[in-house]
């Protein structure tokens, strides 16, 4: 089974030098995990709920830190990692990276542009399925 049957798309993205209250919102207003984080068009690392589960929220979903989120950059808390993979990768070979870099995404990548993303949660979701 290839990677390109199991990733999500579309990618949802952010760059480097965003606020990281802004991706914040942007992962709880979609429901998200991950972020890809980009710089110039290329991904470059990671950013993941682990990361910003560690930023208090009042009621509006603003952080209570937000002087301090409105001048901290996602690059400072993203888990730094360039690792991609192919929509033409093995699973079990997506697995294997993802086991070995301790990361919970990989941006799927076909001629330089992001064309998905798979994460431990569509790994698992197919392990359930192969269980049952």
């Amino acid at each position: 089974m290839l990677v390109k049957t199991l990733m999500k798309t579309p990618v949802v993205t952010v760059t480097e030098d965003q606020p990281v209250w802004r991706a914040r919102e942007l992962v709880l207003r979609e429901g998200l995990m991950d972020l890809i984080v980009l710089r110039e068009g290329k991904p470059v690392g990671v950013l993941g709920d682990r990361e910003l589960r560690l930023a208090p929220t009042s009621a509006n979903g603003r952080s209570d830190w937000q002087a301090l989120w409105d001048h901290l950059a996602v690059e400072s808390v993203m888990t730094h990692s360039t690792l991609t993979i192919s929509a033409q990768t093995h699973v079990r070979d997506a697995i294997r990276v993802l086991c070995d870099s301790h990361v919970d995404s990989l941006p799927v990548v076909q001629d330089d542009e992001i064309v998905g993303v798979v994460t431990i949660a569509e790994l698992l979701g197919l392990l359930s399925n192969l269980l049952e």
